[in-house]
């Protein structure tokens, strides 16, 4: 169609309108009727059909305590939707079904299709004719066979049945909104047909839920049963080789034998700071009293020996007898015999004075040996002592290690088992959190096909097909209608319109 600034309005454009579709009411008009006749005979001629309908229920708080908790949320339904019709569980009703009602089944599937369901399996069967006769002579196999070098095993795939496809394909699942339920509807020629499969649906479907669930328990039950068997041998081993350690180095560590030994190590380091430091003092004395060996005078002034009690007091006593012979001396003179009495006893104490200073300066050297001795034991003791913690601290380490992994074994093995004791009980739970809310049964009015509706349907798709192959045809040949569809310019006169 052709549109200027001048003519674009809704009137010009309904009344081109009009002019095409009056141009081509004949063509609308079969096209329509065609449609009408069509679905019509598809209606007449189908066979009746019968609606059974079930509801299931999903309780997720059920008796299954390992089917967690919550609400039912958009993925889940969705999951249990897709579920529901796929073909695992169209294949475990087909593979229940018994011989008589697998054969009414078959005939009631086989049955079921109308004249237009004929002419498009005729069409299709020649169209896959047509392909099959250029399609490749061979095709690889899927799994490996006599002749196949490889060496991965593939698995071979499941071969679902014809009627499981079937039946998959004829069932309606909806979810009920805001609710956890589903609506299951299947529709086939036999009443009977259509409760049975939509019955066995919910019932299959409910025992797949189960075996969702267990099947994989019990594979991982009997993958953890033979790992058990392999932790408890580590476990052991490593309990076997702390033992054998602690049995060969011949002391038990401890942390507490540990800690006992760290404490006898500090009390000899102190023992032997304090030795050190008092044979220092003793050795420092000897040196003193050597220097000055043989002059009792000089010896008398070395610290140690001047504060000696037993020096201190026969100085004592020398003093006292000096200040007797001062004062015999002032009244007796030397032949006198008190005089040599004081003289005497000076003497005698004078010469206890040397002695004891020799017997001191004597005892110097022993103590400063025996110090000596003493703390080269301390030393030698430490030695021993630093040498045994260090054993005791290695033979920890090592425990330390040995008890690592044993602890690590057993936190593994511990794991295990409590998994293998969930994977047990996930493995015997025999409900699901899926439930039949109302069971189908064999309707007794048939659910269609509705004339009225495909009559309905018809007119409207053949009334759509109709303008679509009008408006295809004008847009490849576009032919003047009437006054509207001839551009007028600014120069351009219309002089007038010819009617028929």
């Amino acid at each position: 169609m052709y549109h200027s600034p001048a003519t674009d309005d809704i009137y010009t454009l309904v009344r081109q309108y009009l002019a095409i579709f009056g141009a081509h009411i004949w063509a609308i008009m079969i096209i329509v009727i065609c449609a009408l006749a069509i679905g019509v005979t598809s209606a007449l001629t189908s066979p009746d059909e019968y609606t059974s309908k079930t509801i299931i229920n999903f309780d997720i708080k059920s008796s299954n305590p390992f089917a967690g908790g919550g609400a039912v949320d958009g993925s889940f339904i969705a999951t249990q939707v897709d579920l529901l019709v796929s073909k695992t569980v169209a294949q475990r009703v087909v593979e229940g079904l018994s011989e008589a009602d697998f054969e009414r089944v078959e005939y009631s599937i086989r049955n079921d299709y109308t004249l237009v369901d004929s002419v498009v399996g005729w069409f299709r069967n020649k169209i896959s004719a047509f392909i099959e006769m250029f399609a490749a002579a061979e095709e690889e196999p899927l799994w490996g066979g006599v002749g196949d070098s490889s060496s991965v095993t593939r698995e071979k795939p499941v071969e679902y049945s014809w009627m499981a496809s079937a039946i998959s394909s004829r069932l309606t699942v909806t979810p009920v909104i805001g609710s956890a339920n589903i609506t299951l509807e299947y529709v086939a020629i036999d009443p009977y047909v259509a409760a049975l499969a939509v019955n066995g649906i919910a019932a299959e479907f409910a025992a797949y839920s189960v075996e969702r669930g267990t099947k994989p328990a019990e594979r991982t039950k009997a993958w953890l049963d033979e790992q058990l068997e392999t932790l408890k041998e580590r476990l052991k081993s490593a309990r076997t080789r702390l033992t054998t350690f602690q049995q060969e180095s011949g002391i038990v560590a401890s942390e507490d034998k540990l800690n006992l030994e760290e404490a006898k190590l500090q009390q000899l380091t102190t023992q032997l700071g304090d030795q050190e430091q008092k044979t220092k003092g003793l050795e420092s004395r000897w040196q003193q009293i050597s220097a000055s060996a043989g002059n009792s005078e000089a010896l008398s002034t070395i610290p140690q020996i001047i504060n000696d009690p037993v020096i201190q007091n026969i100085k004592s006593d020398i003093r006292e007898l000096e200040g007797r012979l001062t004062e015999v001396s002032l009244k007796f003179g030397v032949n006198h015999p008190q005089y040599k009495t004081v003289i005497a006893e000076l003497g005698a104490t004078r010469s206890k004075f040397d002695r004891e200073i020799r017997s001191i300066a004597s005892s110097s050297e022993q103590e400063a040996k025996l110090a000596k001795q003493t703390e080269e034991s301390l030393i030698k003791a430490q030695a021993e002592q630093k040498k045994l913690v260090l054993q005791f601290k290695n033979q920890m380490d090592e425990i330390s290690v040995l008890q690592r992994e044993i602890d690590s074994n057993r936190e593994t093995y511990n794991a295990a088992l409590v998994e293998y004791n969930r994977s047990n009980l996930e493995s015997l739970v025999s409900q699901a959190n899926v439930s039949v809310v109302d069971f189908a049964t064999p309707s007794n009015r048939p659910s269609g096909p509705n004339l009225v509706k495909n009559a309905v349907a018809s007119m409207m798709l053949g009334f759509i097909l109709a303008v679509g192959l009008v408006f295809l045809k004008e847009f490849f040949g576009r032919k003047v209608r009437c006054q509207e569809d001839v551009f007028v310019g600014e120069n351009i006169h219309l002089l007038g319109v010819i009617g028929r």
